[in-house]
């Protein structure tokens, strides 16, 4: 009887390490999982932003190309007006 349990137990112990072994390893590979996703994710931001500066500047240059040059300004007239 005390050989049965102290199988049981051993067995026990052996299913106990064996759980956490398997849970550590799933937490490893959440975490590299995690770590991937995020560093993407900041990858994708960096590359939208430098899309998105040079779309900018190639819609500026578009517009300089196709918009007449403003206008100078003109010489101040003199006011019109009674003179004192």
């Amino acid at each position: 009887m005390k050989a049965d349990k102290a199988a049981a137990l051993e067995a026990l112990v052996t299913t106990r390490e064996e759980n956490s072994t398997a849970r550590d390893a799933l937490k490893d590979a959440m975490a590299e999982s995690a770590t991937a996703t995020i560093e993407g994710v900041k990858a994708k931001r960096e590359e939208a932003k430098q899309s998105y500066e040079a779309a900018a500047a190639e819609r500026q240059a578009l517009l300089g190309r196709l918009l007449p040059a403003p206008p100078e300004p003109a010489e101040a007239a003199p006011a019109k007006g009674k003179k004192k």
